[in-house]
């Protein structure tokens, strides 16, 4: 379950960093595992 959450993370802050918009939020929680995955 933990994964799937994770996926969809992955899947929300890639479409968000597509398209250039940077939330506090994102940042936040991406900061914690990106430096583990590289989903882009």
């Amino acid at each position: 379950m933990k994964s799937i959450v994770f996926n969809e993370m992955i899947i929300f802050w890639c479409d968000i960093n597509i398209q250039g918009i940077r939330y506090d939020i994102q940042e936040l929680a991406i900061s914690t595992f990106y430096a583990h995955f590289k989903p882009c």
